[in-house]
């Protein structure tokens, strides 16, 4: 299954039971995360995350 395909998929899944954050956040609101750790670990997901 294509990225795209499947994020998708997993948005109207979660999109389809009334999210709490599709009630509040405009729909073209954008946010920027950071992540602080206290030691290295392992980021998965990164092609995903980029195609949000």
């Amino acid at each position: 299954m294509e990225i795209r395909t499947f994020l998708e998929c997993a948005l109207k899944e979660d999109l389809g039971h009334g999210d709490l954050f599709e009630r509040v956040l405009e729909k073209d609101f954008k946010a920027t995360a950071f992540v602080r750790a206290k030691q290295e670990g392992v980021f998965s997901g990164e092609k995903y995350a980029l195609e949000l």
